[in-house]
Protein backbone atom coordinates (compact mmCIF):
# COMPACT_ATOMS: atom_id res chain seq x y z
CA UNK A 1 0.00 0.00 0.00
CA UNK A 2 2.66 2.40 -1.21
CA UNK A 3 0.02 5.49 -0.99
CA UNK A 4 -1.69 4.56 2.44
CA UNK A 5 0.66 2.83 4.27
CA UNK A 6 0.21 0.67 6.68
CA UNK A 7 -2.61 1.95 7.37
CA UNK A 8 -5.80 -1.09 7.95
CA UNK A 9 -7.97 1.57 9.11
CA UNK A 10 -8.10 4.30 6.07
CA UNK A 11 -8.66 0.39 3.92
CA UNK A 12 -11.64 -0.77 6.02
CA UNK A 13 -13.03 3.42 5.11
CA UNK A 14 -12.39 2.68 1.86
CA UNK A 15 -14.02 -1.01 1.51
CA UNK A 16 -16.92 0.26 3.35
CA UNK A 17 -16.81 3.56 1.26
CA UNK A 18 -17.15 1.24 -2.12
CA UNK A 19 -19.54 -0.51 -0.36
CA UNK A 20 -21.45 2.65 -0.34
CA UNK A 21 -20.70 3.73 -3.96
CA UNK A 22 -21.72 0.10 -5.59
CA UNK A 23 -25.00 0.48 -3.55
CA UNK A 24 -26.02 4.15 -5.26
CA UNK A 25 -24.27 3.36 -8.60
CA UNK A 26 -26.73 0.41 -8.50
CA UNK A 27 -29.74 2.41 -8.26
CA UNK A 28 -28.92 5.84 -9.88
CA UNK A 29 -25.31 5.99 -10.91
CA UNK A 30 -22.69 8.60 -9.38
CA UNK A 31 -20.52 6.15 -7.34
CA UNK A 32 -17.28 7.43 -8.35
CA UNK A 33 -18.46 10.77 -6.74
CA UNK A 34 -18.08 9.06 -3.62
CA UNK A 35 -15.09 6.52 -4.09
CA UNK A 36 -12.72 8.76 -5.98
CA UNK A 37 -12.72 11.47 -3.97
CA UNK A 38 -11.63 8.78 -0.77
CA UNK A 39 -9.68 7.18 -2.61
CA UNK A 40 -7.57 11.23 -3.45
CA UNK A 41 -8.26 11.59 0.28
CA UNK A 42 -6.59 8.87 1.69
CA UNK A 43 -3.26 10.18 -0.18
CA UNK A 44 -3.63 8.13 -3.77
CA UNK A 45 -3.29 10.69 -6.93
CA UNK A 46 -5.82 11.59 -8.93
CA UNK A 47 -5.30 9.33 -12.24
CA UNK A 48 -3.88 6.45 -9.86
CA UNK A 49 -7.47 7.14 -7.99
CA UNK A 50 -9.52 6.84 -11.27
CA UNK A 51 -7.76 4.25 -12.61
CA UNK A 52 -7.80 2.50 -9.21
CA UNK A 53 -11.88 3.00 -9.08
CA UNK A 54 -12.26 1.71 -12.64
CA UNK A 55 -11.57 -2.34 -11.07
CA UNK A 56 -14.42 -2.17 -8.45
CA UNK A 57 -16.97 0.42 -10.63
CA UNK A 58 -16.93 -2.11 -14.08
CA UNK A 59 -17.27 -5.35 -12.29
CA UNK A 60 -19.82 -4.00 -9.33
CA UNK A 61 -21.78 -2.48 -12.75
CA UNK A 62 -21.58 -6.27 -13.95
CA UNK A 63 -22.95 -7.59 -10.93
CA UNK A 64 -25.52 -5.08 -11.22
CA UNK A 65 -26.39 -5.62 -14.83
CA UNK A 66 -27.12 -9.49 -14.22
CA UNK A 67 -29.66 -8.78 -11.58
CA UNK A 68 -31.25 -6.66 -14.02
CA UNK A 69 -31.11 -9.34 -17.07
CA UNK A 70 -32.07 -12.24 -14.66
CA UNK A 71 -35.54 -9.99 -13.60
CA UNK A 72 -36.17 -9.69 -17.27
CA UNK A 73 -35.70 -5.67 -17.04
CA UNK A 74 -33.56 -5.14 -19.90
CA UNK A 75 -34.13 -4.23 -23.32
CA UNK A 76 -31.77 -5.25 -25.44
CA UNK A 77 -32.28 -3.87 -28.88
CA UNK A 78 -31.03 -0.52 -26.73
CA UNK A 79 -28.29 -1.61 -25.07
CA UNK A 80 -26.44 -2.98 -28.50
CA UNK A 81 -27.34 -0.37 -30.64
CA UNK A 82 -26.26 2.91 -27.43
CA UNK A 83 -22.99 0.74 -26.20
CA UNK A 84 -21.96 0.77 -30.19
CA UNK A 85 -22.41 4.61 -30.32
CA UNK A 86 -21.50 5.27 -26.29
CA UNK A 87 -18.29 3.99 -27.68
CA UNK A 88 -17.72 5.98 -30.66
CA UNK A 89 -18.71 8.87 -28.76
CA UNK A 90 -16.50 8.37 -26.03
CA UNK A 91 -13.49 7.95 -28.58
CA UNK A 92 -14.69 11.82 -29.55
CA UNK A 93 -15.11 12.52 -26.29
CA UNK A 94 -11.26 11.75 -25.57
CA UNK A 95 -10.18 13.73 -28.61
CA UNK A 96 -12.31 16.84 -27.86
CA UNK A 97 -10.80 16.45 -24.23
CA UNK A 98 -6.99 17.01 -25.39
CA UNK A 99 -7.68 20.51 -25.90
CA UNK A 100 -10.69 21.44 -23.38
CA UNK A 101 -10.47 22.80 -20.14
CA UNK A 102 -11.86 20.67 -17.25
CA UNK A 103 -12.77 23.13 -15.67
CA UNK A 104 -15.14 24.38 -18.74
CA UNK A 105 -17.01 21.01 -18.29
CA UNK A 106 -17.65 21.30 -14.55
CA UNK A 107 -19.03 24.65 -15.14
CA UNK A 108 -21.29 23.65 -17.96
CA UNK A 109 -22.42 20.37 -15.49
CA UNK A 110 -23.33 22.46 -12.60
CA UNK A 111 -26.25 24.40 -14.82
CA UNK A 112 -27.24 21.08 -15.79
CA UNK A 113 -27.75 19.72 -12.23
CA UNK A 114 -30.39 21.76 -11.50
CA UNK A 115 -32.32 20.84 -14.57
CA UNK A 116 -31.75 17.49 -14.17
CA UNK A 117 -33.17 17.48 -10.63
CA UNK A 118 -36.22 19.21 -11.96
CA UNK A 119 -36.98 16.56 -14.73
CA UNK A 120 -36.48 13.33 -12.31
CA UNK A 121 -39.74 15.31 -10.63
CA UNK A 122 -41.60 16.00 -14.00
CA UNK A 123 -44.50 13.06 -13.94
CA UNK A 124 -44.88 11.28 -17.25
CA UNK A 125 -48.05 9.88 -18.14
CA UNK A 126 -47.41 7.13 -20.56
CA UNK A 127 -44.23 5.33 -19.49
CA UNK A 128 -42.37 2.12 -22.18
CA UNK A 129 -42.06 -0.82 -20.55
CA UNK A 130 -41.10 -2.89 -23.60
CA UNK A 131 -39.66 -3.21 -27.31
CA UNK A 132 -42.84 -3.19 -28.48
CA UNK A 133 -43.57 0.45 -27.18
CA UNK A 134 -40.54 2.02 -28.60
CA UNK A 135 -40.91 3.72 -32.19
CA UNK A 136 -37.95 3.59 -35.01
CA UNK A 137 -37.56 7.14 -34.13
CA UNK A 138 -36.96 6.40 -30.33
CA UNK A 139 -34.68 2.94 -31.76
CA UNK A 140 -33.04 4.21 -34.64
CA UNK A 141 -32.40 7.80 -33.82
CA UNK A 142 -32.80 9.13 -30.46
CA UNK A 143 -31.16 6.29 -28.61
CA UNK A 144 -28.18 6.30 -31.01
CA UNK A 145 -28.17 10.70 -30.14
CA UNK A 146 -28.22 9.99 -26.61
CA UNK A 147 -25.63 7.72 -26.29
CA UNK A 148 -23.39 9.10 -28.90
CA UNK A 149 -23.57 13.08 -26.72
CA UNK A 150 -22.97 10.84 -23.63
CA UNK A 151 -20.40 9.07 -24.57
CA UNK A 152 -18.81 12.19 -25.22
CA UNK A 153 -19.07 13.22 -22.29
CA UNK A 154 -17.78 9.78 -20.28
CA UNK A 155 -14.49 10.65 -22.77
CA UNK A 156 -14.05 13.99 -21.39
CA UNK A 157 -15.20 13.50 -17.87
CA UNK A 158 -17.17 11.01 -17.03
CA UNK A 159 -18.49 10.79 -13.50
CA UNK A 160 -22.12 10.85 -13.45
CA UNK A 161 -22.75 9.16 -16.72
CA UNK A 162 -24.70 6.62 -15.21
CA UNK A 163 -26.83 8.99 -13.50
CA UNK A 164 -27.70 11.14 -16.88
CA UNK A 165 -28.00 8.38 -18.81
CA UNK A 166 -31.31 6.86 -16.84
CA UNK A 167 -32.60 10.12 -16.64
CA UNK A 168 -32.54 10.76 -20.16
CA UNK A 169 -33.82 7.53 -20.93
CA UNK A 170 -36.79 8.31 -18.81
CA UNK A 171 -36.88 12.05 -20.22
CA UNK A 172 -36.47 11.50 -23.64
CA UNK A 173 -36.99 7.96 -24.44
CA UNK A 174 -40.30 7.50 -21.89
CA UNK A 175 -39.03 4.63 -20.35
CA UNK A 176 -40.05 3.83 -16.72
CA UNK A 177 -37.33 4.29 -14.09
CA UNK A 178 -36.74 0.70 -13.25
CA UNK A 179 -35.84 -0.03 -17.55
CA UNK A 180 -33.71 3.11 -17.85
CA UNK A 181 -31.60 2.09 -14.66
CA UNK A 182 -31.51 -1.62 -16.64
CA UNK A 183 -30.45 -0.74 -19.88
CA UNK A 184 -27.71 2.24 -18.54
CA UNK A 185 -26.05 -0.50 -16.53
CA UNK A 186 -25.23 -2.30 -19.90
CA UNK A 187 -24.24 0.63 -21.46
CA UNK A 188 -21.63 1.88 -18.81
CA UNK A 189 -20.23 -1.40 -18.24
CA UNK A 190 -19.45 -1.82 -21.67
CA UNK A 191 -17.98 1.68 -21.83
CA UNK A 192 -16.28 1.00 -18.17
CA UNK A 193 -15.05 -2.11 -19.43
CA UNK A 194 -13.19 -0.41 -22.81
CA UNK A 195 -11.80 1.87 -20.29
CA UNK A 196 -10.74 -0.37 -17.51
CA UNK A 197 -8.08 -1.95 -20.12
CA UNK A 198 -6.89 1.29 -20.92
CA UNK A 199 -5.66 1.90 -17.52
CA UNK A 200 -4.77 -1.75 -16.80
CA UNK A 201 -2.70 -1.63 -19.79
CA UNK A 202 -0.84 1.89 -18.48
CA UNK A 203 0.07 0.25 -15.12
CA UNK A 204 -2.91 2.76 -13.71
CA UNK A 205 -4.19 0.50 -11.39
CA UNK A 206 -3.51 -0.20 -7.28
CA UNK A 207 -4.67 -3.31 -6.99
CA UNK A 208 -3.96 -3.88 -3.12
CA UNK A 209 -6.76 -1.04 -3.09
CA UNK A 210 -8.95 -2.13 -5.65
CA UNK A 211 -9.05 -5.83 -5.35
CA UNK A 212 -10.50 -5.26 -1.37
CA UNK A 213 -12.77 -2.75 -2.82
CA UNK A 214 -13.82 -4.74 -5.64
CA UNK A 215 -15.65 -7.24 -3.09
CA UNK A 216 -17.34 -4.08 -1.33
CA UNK A 217 -18.62 -2.55 -4.40
CA UNK A 218 -19.75 -6.05 -5.84
CA UNK A 219 -22.07 -6.65 -2.55
CA UNK A 220 -23.09 -2.96 -2.65
CA UNK A 221 -24.27 -3.51 -6.21
CA UNK A 222 -26.12 -7.05 -5.54
CA UNK A 223 -28.03 -5.67 -2.83
CA UNK A 224 -28.98 -2.16 -4.54
CA UNK A 225 -29.88 -3.47 -7.80
CA UNK A 226 -32.33 -5.92 -5.71
CA UNK A 227 -33.48 -3.22 -4.00
CA UNK A 228 -33.79 -1.09 -7.15
CA UNK A 229 -36.13 -3.75 -8.85
CA UNK A 230 -38.24 -4.27 -5.60
CA UNK A 231 -39.05 -1.35 -4.51
CA UNK A 232 -38.88 0.31 -8.52
CA UNK A 233 -39.60 4.03 -9.19
CA UNK A 234 -39.64 5.88 -6.21
CA UNK A 235 -36.75 4.78 -4.67
CA UNK A 236 -34.55 5.56 -8.04
CA UNK A 237 -36.62 8.61 -7.90
CA UNK A 238 -34.92 9.11 -4.31
CA UNK A 239 -31.47 8.10 -5.39
CA UNK A 240 -31.35 10.24 -8.12
CA UNK A 241 -31.74 13.21 -5.82
CA UNK A 242 -29.19 12.23 -4.15
CA UNK A 243 -27.02 11.30 -6.33
CA UNK A 244 -27.30 14.83 -8.22
CA UNK A 245 -26.88 17.14 -4.93
CA UNK A 246 -23.97 15.24 -3.98
CA UNK A 247 -22.42 15.73 -7.61
CA UNK A 248 -24.03 19.21 -7.33
CA UNK A 249 -21.85 20.35 -3.61
CA UNK A 250 -18.90 18.47 -4.86
CA UNK A 251 -18.31 21.14 -7.73
CA UNK A 252 -19.80 23.81 -5.74
CA UNK A 253 -17.25 22.98 -3.22
CA UNK A 254 -14.71 23.27 -5.62
CA UNK A 255 -15.39 26.58 -7.25
CA UNK A 256 -16.39 28.44 -4.30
Amino acid sequence: MEYIGESYFILSVLVLLSFLAGFIDSIAGGGGFISIPALMLSGVPAYLAIGTNRLPAVFGTAVATYSFIRSKQMIWPIVFIGTAFAFLGGIAGGCINTGLDPDTINKMILVVLPVAAIITFIPRKQLKRSLSDLSKLDLYFKVPAICFLLGIYDGMFGPGMGTFLIIVFYSFIGLDMVKASAVSKGINFASGFGALLIYAKAGAILYSLAIPMLCANIVGNYIGSKLAIKKGQPLIRLMLIVVITIMFISLIKHYL
